[in-house]
């Protein structure tokens, strides 16, 4: 785990970013991580879907669907992480995935067209204990910079689109918005009213300009075991073919 220098909370406490897949294989040097960061969006999500539409079940391949994540730690423990999978919605499969039933029709069949990857961020997940309004005296905005992490994600993995759903009645709309994301639409979702958004890269581009100091420190000095994994298999399979 690299130790980021100058990013302390109150009490002295480091802070790091990972990048992780979201199932197997899961090294030995990350299982540790891998379990905590699971544990977490459990215990958060369980209780944030029971509270919007009663739901009281919240089943492992919910997490493991999807296929990296990004999660800040502080000493070394997850506070925050967001999922996501890279989809080809030129594929008619990947248009009919139940992640996009609250997406118009018509703006899926327009990405029937799109060439190359996009990639959905799902399942934005802060330990209560760190976000904006709790009694923690973090002194940097965890939720923000994850956001800000994901424009990173779109920028440096050369998707051609991102794709969120941001609820109206949390900062997380805001902290999209200024990230680089424009609304696709609005609906209800989980029993409250969400936005739709895409995250286009070259809106992505000069909106990071004005990226947190500390987004920038996490990505610059992050402890990546999913991109450098995959570009090591396909650096692999291009030298075989």
């Amino acid at each position: 785990m690299k130790i980021l220098n100058g990013i302390k909370d109150a009490w002295g406490s480091r802070m790091g970013l990972y990048v992780i897949p979201c199932r197997e294989s899961i090294t030995p040097e990350i299982k540790d991580i891998y379990n905590e960061s699971y544990n977490l969006w459990n215990v958060v999500w369980k209780d944030t879907l029971k509270n919007l539409d009663g739901r009281d079940w919240l089943f492992s391949d919910d997490f493991t669907r999807h296929d990296f994540a990004t999660v800040i730690t502080l000493n070394n423990k997850p506070i925050s992480l967001m999922c996501y999978s890279e989809v080809d919605l030129s594929l008619s499969s990947r248009r009919n995935d139940s992640w996009f039933r609250p997406w118009p029709e018509s703006y899926l069949n327009d990405r029937a067209n799109d060439d190359g990857l996009g990639v959905i961020a799902a399942w934005f997940c802060t330990d209560p204990k760190f976000r904006k309004k709790s009694d923690h005296n973090l002194s940097k905005n965890i939720s923000q910079a994850l956001i800000e992490i994901y424009g990173k994600i779109i920028l440096e993995g050369n998707y051609n689109r991102g794709y969120g759903i941001t609820r109206n009645n949390r900062s997380v709309d805001k902290y999209s918005q200024a990230a680089g994301s424009t609304t696709v639409a609005k609906t209800i979702d989980h029993n409250c009213e969400v936005n739709l958004v895409e995250f286009i890269p070259s809106t992505v581009r000069e909106k990071q300009k004005g990226y947190l100091a500390l987004t920038n420190t996490l990505w610059r000095s992050r402890s990546d075991y999913y991109f450098n994994k995959k570009d090591k298999y396909e650096s692999k399979n291009r030298k075989s073919a």
